[in-house]
């Protein structure tokens, strides 16, 4: 008999939010810095801050294809989060105690717009036997996690719960395909691990 699969993010459900908050700030000022316009700064935090991404890295590389820019860009944002994990504790543990409890009654897939390898490497800092498998974007694709979520639909069984944290459009995937979603960003260790038991009951 198949397990019953919970779905989760990795920003702010397993992971700190801070790790790609940082790397975002210093990703742009970055840039600020180096093409000597502050007008960049106001880029970072925004919901639509890969516009701004396009937009420096089309003075940065003229003449590189999209797809090279994307690529470029990407690389350079995750070597600052994993910066950022190098120097902070990065680990949400009240989420990854409510999975180890259940972990022999679900299959715990993580579903990340963050590149794959990355997601892998920020990982490895959770126990291993929890997560049993991942979801991440290519390199060449921006922020995108309606893609990742179709992938991982086309690989698994439709998920029982999935655990974000504050992103709508990951709710707005959800509700299309009828997946109850849970924000874990303000739920205690307890809320989260009641929410988890009742859709495993």
């Amino acid at each position: 008999m198949k397990k019953p699969v919970i779905a989760l993010g990795l920003k702010g459900v397993l992971i700190k939010p801070e790790a790609w908050e940082k790397a975002q700030d210093n990703w742009f000022a970055h840039y600020a810095q180096k093409l000597e316009d502050d007008s960049i700064l106001t880029w970072s935090g925004r919901e639509d801050y890969f516009q701004g991404v396009e937009e420096v890295m089309k003075r940065v590389m003229p003449d590189a294809t999209d797809d090279e820019r994307t690529v470029r860009a990407r690389e350079e944002y995750h070597q600052h989060i994993l910066e950022w994990i190098h120097h902070n504790e990065g680990v949400r543990t009240r989420m990854v105690n409510v999975l180890a409890a259940v972990k022999d009654r679900a299959r715990v897939v993580v579903v990340t717009s963050t590149e794959e390898k990355i997601a892998h490497t920020l990982l490895t800092l959770i126990p291993k036997g929890i997560i049993h498998a991942t979801y991440g974007s290519r390199m060449h694709e921006k922020d995108d996690k309606q893609a990742v979520f179709e992938r991982m639909l086309s690989h698994e069984e439709k998920p029982v719960l999935y655990v974000g944290s504050g992103r709508h459009t990951t709710q707005t995937i959800c509700s299309r395909h009828s997946i109850p979603s849970i924000d874990a960003e303000d739920m205690s260790a307890q809320e989260l691990q009641a929410a988890v038991n009742d859709v495993l009951e």
